[in-house]
């Protein structure tokens, strides 16, 4: 089970989200099972952390479960390594000084391109999986 992360999302986002809404933890909107799946999806690399804060934030907000306001505002992430490919290359295409920068060692460069995908995508890649990619593109494999 994902304990230890529900436990972190309790004491970070939730309080956080709860003392911007002057609200004692016993007045939660959110129940304890939408919240446990809103955890879960983000365990599950389903949507980002900072999606799921925004996530959250609506939740409080409007009392509708996760699932409802990720389909509802297409907040999915995208992990489908077909599609991050060809947004990855059309990055390498649009940005050759990194791509120099990373074949003559400077390999923090990989971290500009991988915003540059995650900027193309509006932040829906899983930024894992593309750092992955990119990483292997440069490493020989």
């Amino acid at each position: 089970m994902e304990y230890k992360k529900i436990a972190n999302w309790i004491v970070g986002p939730l309080l956080a989200a709860l003392k911007e809404r002057n609200l004692d933890i016993s007045e939660c909107p959110v129940s304890e099972k939408n919240f446990a799946e809103l955890v879960h999806y983000v365990n599950k690399d389903l949507i980002s952390e900072n999606v799921g804060k925004k996530v959250l934030s609506i939740m409080m907000d409007t009392g509708k479960p996760a699932w409802q306001i990720i389909l509802e505002q297409d907040l999915m992430q995208e992990s489908d390594e077909k599609e991050l490919n060809t947004i990855i290359n059309e990055v390498i295409e649009e940005n050759q000084n990194a791509v120099q920068d990373i074949e003559s060692g400077e390999k923090k460069a990989i971290g500009f391109l991988v915003g540059q995908v995650m900027q193309k995508t509006q932040g829906k890649a899983n930024p894992k999986i593309v750092n992955e990619i990119l990483q292997s593109k440069w490493s020989g494999d």
